[in-house]
């Protein structure tokens, strides 16, 4: 196929998949009226964006400690040892609203996670890797990722599934993800029982041994990966890759948020504070500076150049772009370990 088509074809892929599958038509319309919209974003932003929410991180995202796991040998296209870990996900939600919903969840409840080591004697330093939406399952995680490429560049590798996604989902295979979704109330806690499951894991690697632990997240992993950032200070790096940056902006930029884009912008800038707490740009990143990099698709359709460089910006780095889409993903090895080289000596030298 000639270069010259490759990137109008992954924007192409990207706007299909995005309107089929991530942006479906809503089962009921909103009928309520702009300024009902402004008075009820108004009324939850008072609620679920509380000024001690993003100045206490560690007060709104606890975490917990993994000790007993369920485990098994997996079989990997990674040439390392590898084993499926499974563990109740100790999350408790914040919002009353959510907990009898959070508890009808029962899949949902148990994390998991794939570990892949060289040797479990002697842990290297790991790398957390963090799927997107509709993603989870760990046979395809690892090729999305290029998991071979960076096992083999001297990391062990921690594929983990986000709420509500993969062996997580309620419903089967082909059901939408429980979360994000089902209102802001309910997004927030879900990234708080995220951020309180990456945490635990993150210690548990510490616990067995790995030197130090890493973060790469794609597209919401991505959200996922900045947001823990400004919350974990024992990760040693993080890289988002074509990563999502703001609710608000998505809904905005994919006109969800309706055709009057006066009306619109004042929208995203009112839901772009109700969702701050689980923010990724409310607050600064604990991790050093040479621990960060940001990877940007340059015809990315689905999370547009716009919200890496958003997070780039924040962060105080230039991104690293590549020349293909979010699902065309032309350059993504390269880049993605490019980034890793820039950012490897927080994790100090591979193995």
């Amino acid at each position: 196929m000639s270069a010259i088509w490759i990137k109008p074809l992954g924007a192409a892929i990207d706007r299909g998949f995005r309107d089929l599958l991530i942006n479906p038509a809503p089962r009921r319309r909103d009928t309520r009226s702009f300024e009902e919209r402004l008075r009820d974003i108004e009324s939850e932003t008072a609620r679920l964006a509380a000024p001690e929410f993003i100045a206490d991180p560690e007060s709104f995202f606890p975490t917990y400690r993994i000790d007993e796991v369920r485990e098994r040998e997996a079989r990997s296209r990674v040439q390392g040892v590898a084993r499926d870990l499974s563990w109740q996900s100790a999350f408790s939600a914040h919002f009353p609203e959510n907990q009898e919903r959070f508890a009808k969840l029962r899949r949902n409840s148990f994390a998991r996670m794939r570990l892949i080591q060289r040797d479990p004697r002697d842990p290297r330093p790991t790398l957390i890797l963090i799927h997107g939406f509709l993603g989870g399952n760990p046979v395809f995680e690892e090729l999305l990722f290029p998991a071979s490429a960076l096992f083999e560049a001297g990391y062990d590798l921690a594929l983990v599934t986000l709420p509500g996604h993969g062996a997580r989902r309620e419903g089967g295979a082909l059901s939408r993800p429980s979360w994000p979704g089902r209102g802001p109330s309910f997004t927030i806690d879900g990234y708080r029982q995220a951020i309180a499951d990456l945490r635990a894991i993150l210690d548990y690697l510490l616990r067995l041994g790995a030197p130090s632990v890493g973060g790469i997240g794609m597209s919401l992993g991505g959200y996922t990966v900045s947001l823990l950032a400004t919350v974990e200070e024992r990760l040693s790096l993080a890289i988002p890759y074509i990563p999502l940056a703001s609710h608000a902006d998505y809904l905005f930029d994919n006109g969800l948020l309706g055709p009057d884009v006066e009306r619109a912008s004042i929208l995203r800038e009112r839901l772009e504070r109700l969702f701050s707490a689980v923010s990724p740009l409310s607050r600064p990143p604990l991790i050093p500076r040479e621990g960060r990099a940001v990877v940007v698709g340059e015809v990315d359709a689905i999370t547009p150049p716009s919200h890496g460089e958003r997070i780039a910006r924040h962060w105080g780095v230039e991104p690293y772009y590549f020349g293909g889409a979010h699902l065309l993903q032309i350059g993504r090895t390269e880049a993605i370990l490019s980034a890793l080289l820039r950012t490897s000596a927080a994790l100090r030298d591979p193995r």
